[in-house]
């Protein structure tokens, strides 16, 4: 190796050292940001009785997605509420559930922190103008959340039988393959028509909210 080349090499390995340590900085910031905006986040061990009325409080909510479950499939867009979302989430609120609206717009694996906050402004104007009841929205911060019930399109509910679990996974798969691709052709271009978020193109998944469990829920998602 020359010197040029020695030269050259140190100095490559000096700018991707750098590279890294900023990329860590800024990973860093952005768990400061999330910290900043996350609720109810245990900054100290909790003894065991504070741990079990933490439970019991999360036991008492309700997650509800919001694409294909509070409103009709129109990402990256928000479509119409499906039908009978509004009456489902009042009657939730009459039973005693803390609604949570817990989406996938918010992953923090995909979505940065300052995006995730402009959805749940997105949001709250959406359930605002639609009349849709809820407690709080989910930015991401959590991971998978302790809840008494989870309400989803992709839901799977499993009673025991996996047969069961592996034909729904299979029905699921296949119709959120449709729902893509289709999303992909009416997008082309960056095409994004209003008129397509306002129900000329409906891709809601068919939710009945007077049934929202059991095995015959499977392969209604979308």
């Amino acid at each position: 190796m020359t010197l040029l080349q020695f030269e050259v090499t140190s100095l490559l390995k000096r700018l991707m050292q750098q590279i890294e340590a900023t990329r860590d900085l800024r990973e860093l910031v952005d768990h400061l940001e999330e910290a900043l905006h996350c609720e109810g986040v245990a900054i100290h061990r909790l003894t065991r009785p504070e741990k079990l009325e933490r439970y019991r409080q999360r036991k008492a909510e309700a997650l509800v997605d919001f694409d294909s479950t509070l409103c009709e499939w129109a990402y990256p867009l928000m479509g119409n509420p499906t039908e009978g979302a509004q009456e489902a989430m009042e009657e939730l609120h009459d039973q005693g559930w803390r609604i949570v609206i817990w989406t996938a717009r918010m992953d923090r694996s995909i979505y940065p922190l300052s995006e995730r906050l402009q959805t749940k402004q997105d949001i709250e104007e959406w359930c605002a103008e639609h009349g849709i009841r809820y407690d709080e929205i989910d930015i991401g911060n959590f991971g998978k959340r302790v809840a008494g019930i989870c309400i989803d399109d992709k839901n799977i509910h499993f009673c025991g039988d996996w047969g069961d679990v592996l034909r729904s996974a299979k029905a699921l798969r296949e119709l959120d393959n449709e729902k893509f691709e289709e999303t992909e052709e009416k997008t082309r271009g960056g095409n994004w028509d209003r008129s397509w978020a306002q129900g000329n193109w409906d891709m809601s998944c068919g939710l009945d909210w007077e049934d929202c469990g059991g095995s015959d829920y499977q392969g209604r998602a979308g």
